[in-house]
C-alpha cells in the first residue's frame, strides 16, 4: 500500500511510524526507519515500504547501486522475527538482518520487497557498492558481499574484530569502513578487509569521500581524513571564536 503525504496539511501522519534519517539520492529524499518514504520535492511524500510484521524493525541504512548484476535501491537495517513456538503464548523471538530491494522495471514502475530468509543475526548498518560489488556491515564487526543483492556472502576480516561498524563509503579503488573505538577496515575488492591501526579510541559514525579525501568523523569531535583510506591524519583542529573580555575577580574561601 502507498500513502500520499503532504506535511503541510498533516495528511497521513497517523499511518507513519519513527523516521530517524534522511538522505538524498538521485535527485530524490529518502527517510527511513520504521518505512521507507520517498519524495521529489520534500514536501509531498510516498511511503514506498512498510514492514508486514508489527514486530520491532528498524532500517539503518539506504543507497543506490548500479553495477553489472543489480542495479536499484538497497536499504538494510535489522528486525525482530519469530524462530519458533510461532502458535504458542511464548513463541522464541530472535534479532536478524533486514536487506529491502527497491527496483524499477523496464516502464518506470518501482517495487519494493523484503530479501527472505536473512543471512545474519546482528543489525546491518550500513550499505556501499564499488567495483561491481555490493558491501553490507554491522554490529559485531560483521562484514558481506554480493554481485547481485540476492546471494550474499560473509566477507573476511583481519583478526576477527567484534567492534559495531557505523559507515561505509567507496573511493580510490577502495572501500573503508568505520566503527566503534576507532575501528577503520579497507580493503580494494569488498571479500577480505584489513584492520587500519586506529590513531584514536573514539567511537567513529560517518565517513565521506568527496574526490581527493575520505572524512571520518566521531566522538570527541574527532575527524580524521586520508586519501587512501589506510594512512590517517587528525585535523580535529575546531577553531572557536577568542572571547571578547576576560572577567577576573577575587577568590573567595
Amino acid at each position: 500500500e502507498i500513502y500520499q503525504c503532504d506535511w503541510s496539511s498533516d495528511v497521513c501522519s497517523s499511518d507513519l511510524d519513527s523516521l530517524n534519517s534522511l538522505v538524498y539520492i538521485n535527485n530524490e529524499y529518502f527517510s527511513i526507519g520504521n518505512d521507507i518514504l520517498k519524495s521529489t520535492d520534500g514536501v509531498v511524500w510516498k511511503q514506498v515500504f512498510k514492514f508486514p510484521s508489527q514486530l520491532y524493525n528498524q532500517i539503518k541504512n539506504i543507497n543506490y547501486v548500479d553495477i553489472k548484476h543489480f542495479m536499484g535501491y538497497i536499504a538494510v537495517g535489522v528486525g525482530s522475527v519469530i524462530y519458533q513456538n510461532i502458535n504458542t503464548s511464548a513463541p522464541e523471538i530472535r534479532l536478524v538482518s533486514k536487506v529491502i530491494l527497491g527496483i524499477q522495471d523496464n516502464y518506470g514502475e518501482e517495487s519494493w520487497s523484503q530479501q527472505s530468509p536473512a543471512f545474519s543475526g546482528s543489525s546491518m548498518n550500513t550499505v556501499i557498492s564499488g567495483n561491481d560489488i555490493i558491501v553490507v556491515a554491522g554490529d559485531d564487526g560483521q562484514v558481506w558481499h554480493s554481485v547481485n543483492a540476492h546471494n550474499w556472502f560473509r566477507s573476511t576480516v583481519t583478526n576477527s574484530p567484534t567492534n559495531h561498524i557505523n559507515d561505509s563509503a567507496f573511493g580510490a579503488n577502495s572501500f573503508v569502513l568505520v566503527g566503534d573505538n576507532g575501528l577503520i577496515l579497507t580493503s580494494t575488492d569488498g571479500l577480505s578487509f584489513d584492520v587500519v591501526t586506529p590513531i584514536v579510541g573514539f567511537d567513529l559514525r560517518g565517513i565521506h569521500f568527496d574526490g581527493t579525501y575520505f572524512y571520518v568523523v566521531g566522538d570527541n569531535g574527532t575527524i580524521m581524513r586520508s586519501t587512501n583510506g589506510a594512512t590517517w591524519t587528525n585535523v580535529s583542529f575546531i577553531v572557536t571564536d577568542k572571547p571578547l573580555y576576560d572577567k577576573i575577580g577575587r577568590a573567595h574561601v
